[in-house]
């Protein structure tokens, strides 16, 4: 098996020519397929969307119109996108959930159900599942820029709620705030907050809360429209205005909680990045859970991301990279070694997200870690899944992984 790229119709043709596939799959396609290549190779698109199901923005779509039940389908690359033979398909219930994270979880594991079906008829010599045009089904355009605008006036919080985790992580849903241009990601209900449509009503960390036509959001993370703009916590990006609004209870990025005399710390952080305001919450939440006497601490980071190390939006957009990444790298270690230097009582690192750079060396100061078997880090020696079906464990200073029991 080989991985490629596909950046270019030449690029693609020179890597077919080379390696001479007997199957390609493409599991994120944004153009078609060389249709030399697919007539003398087959070409499986993984589209996530149920059969019958065809067009560029299916999943944005689907959480948009608030479908209960959506799925994957694997499609024979043709002339006409997604109108191919069908090889298989898989359908899951639909989770309130961001578009990235859906297809971190559901999207990736029907996938990959589709893709080892589609080999097993393969190796069985059977045929495509449903043949070309089978159903003519429904194409939707792509999803526009302006089916992603909020209005604060026209909206209720959930609706606007469907239409930020259609866009996040990709392009982001534009809204106006303090007469400014945003992209808003990393929203969730203001439970019990509540003002006039359009207005901020208070700060909570970097979250804002915004007022809709019913009920409010916090907005945890904007983007400027501009080519190259960085995506940045909300409160840093609109500056010293939103500073002045009142602080009222909002997000928590760490939780803790005691069951069966075991400590449980839970954070979660935005795709994972770490600033190092963000090391020194987590740090400080791990000493002051070290101050209870309970013989095992968990440290369970979130499901989409566990952590992907230093915040590289924050260093760039900083006025100065090189000492903010100092700083950044200097909070990460003084939370790594916090971990390490805890001798009484031992700690896990339950990964249930991927894992990267200084993220997976936060997991392995733990005296003990273990992965859910859909992880991937870029570390791959540091932290791997012996068996698809079990989580494993890894242990400080062994570079040897090993089923969990």
């Amino acid at each position: 098996m080989t991985v490629e790229l596909d950046i270019h119709d030449d690029f693609t043709r020179e890597a077919v020519a080379l390696f001479s596939p007997d199957l390609v799959i493409a599991p994120f396609l944004k153009r078609p397929i060389p249709a030399d290549v697919w007539r003398g190779t087959l070409c499986l698109i993984v589209h996530p969307g149920i059969r019958g199901d065809r067009g560029p923005s299916a999943l944005d779509w689907a959480i948009l119109d608030g479908e209960a039940t959506w799925g994957v389908t694997l499609i024979e690359a043709r002339k006409e996108m997604d109108a191919g033979p069908v090889w298989a398909w898989a359908e899951f219930p639909m989770r309130p959930a961001r578009k990235s994270s859906l297809y971190r979880h559901e999207v990736t594991q029907a996938a990959v159900a589709c893709v080892f079906e589609a080999i097993g008829r393969i190796e069985r010599r059977v045929g495509a599942a449903l043949p070309a045009n089978w159903g003519r089904g429904y194409q939707r355009p792509a999803c526009r820029t302006s089916d992603r605008i909020l209005d604060p006036t026209r909206h209720s919080a959930e609706e606007a709620l469907r239409i930020i985790r259609a866009s996040d992580g990709d392009p982001g849903a534009t809204m106006t705030i303090a007469g400014q241009t945003f992209l808003a990601f990393d929203a969730e209900r203001a439970e019990g907050v509540r003002g006039p449509a359009g207005a901020l009503i208070g700060r909570s960390r970097h979250a804002l809360a915004m007022a809709f036509r019913e009920g409010a959001l916090w907005i945890g993370h904007l983007r400027r429209p501009d080519s190259g703009s960085l995506k940045l916590p909300a409160l840093r990006l609109l500056g010293a205005g939103a500073s002045d609004l009142p602080i009222i209870e909002g997000p928590e990025l760490c939780r803790y909680r005691e069951e069966n005399g075991v400590g449980l710390l839970e954070f979660r952080f935005h795709n994972g990045a770490m600033s190092s305001e963000d090391c020194n919450t987590l740090r400080k939440a791990i000493t002051r859970a070290k101050a209870r006497s309970l013989p095992v601490l968990v440290l369970r980071g979130d499901a989409d991301c566990w952590s992907n190390g230093i915040h590289l939006g924050i260093i760039e957009g900083a006025d100065s990279a090189a000492d903010e990444s100092w700083r950044n790298i200097n909070a990460m270690n003084d939370l790594v070694r916090e971990i390490i230097e805890t001798d009484d009582r031992m700690v896990i690192a339950t990964v249930l997200g991927n894992a990267g750079a200084g993220g997976v060396f936060l997991s392995l100061a733990a005296g003990c870690a273990r992965a859910s078997s859909s992880i991937r880090t870029t570390k791959t020696w540091a932290i791997s899944t012996a068996r698809n079906t079990e989580p494993i464990c890894c242990r400080l200073g062994s570079a040897r992984t090993e089923p969990a029991a």
